[in-house]
C-alpha cells in the first residue's frame, strides 16, 4: 500500500510540475504577444531592416544567398514576402539562417528574435498599406 501511495504522489506531482510549466510558458507568449508593436522599427533605427529586389524568375538559393549576403552576413534573418513571391520564398526556404514569411504573417515575435528583417518590394508596399490606412469602427 505504501507504493501505491508514493506513485500515486508522484504521479500527482509530476502532473503539477506540467501544469505549472504549461501555465508559464502561456503567461510567456502572452506577454510577448501583448507587447507593442515596436519591432519593426527597434529594427529600422538600428540599420536592420533592408527593402531587397530579388529579381528571381525561377527558384534559386545561389540567387538569394547572393542577395542576401551582403546585407545580412550569415545572421538570422527573417525574410517578408507577399503571397506572389513564390520564386524567392522558394530561393530562401532552404538557407538555415532565413526564417522566410508572408506579410500578413509577421508579428512581433518572428521580428524581435531575428536580427535582421528583409523585406521584397511588393511585401514592404503592403506592409506599408496595411499599417496605414485607417481602420474602421
Amino acid at each position: 500500500m505504501l507504493a501505491v501511495g508514493i506513485v500515486r504522489t508522484f504521479l500527482i506531482s509530476s502532473v503539477s510540475v506540467v501544469v505549472v510549466a504549461l501555465v508559464l510558458i502561456g503567461i510567456a507568449f502572452w506577454r510577448i504577444s501583448k507587447r507593442p508593436k515596436t519591432g519593426v522599427s527597434d529594427r529600422a533605427n538600428a540599420g536592420r531592416v533592408a527593402v531587397v529586389e530579388f529579381g528571381i524568375t525561377e527558384p534559386s538559393t545561389k540567387a538569394a544567398v547572393a542577395a542576401l549576403a551582403p546585407i545580412t552576413a550569415d545572421k538570422f534573418t527573417t525574410v517578408v514576402f507577399t503571397r506572389d513571391n513564390i520564386n524567392e520564398w522558394l530561393s530562401v526556404r532552404n538557407i538555415p539562417t532565413v526564417h522566410p514569411i508572408f506579410v500578413d504573417q509577421l508579428n512581433t515575435y518572428d521580428v524581435i528574435t531575428s536580427q535582421y528583417v528583409v523585406f521584397t518590394k511588393e511585401a514592404f508596399e503592403a506592409f506599408v498599406a496595411a499599417k496605414t490606412e485607417p481602420k474602421e469602427a
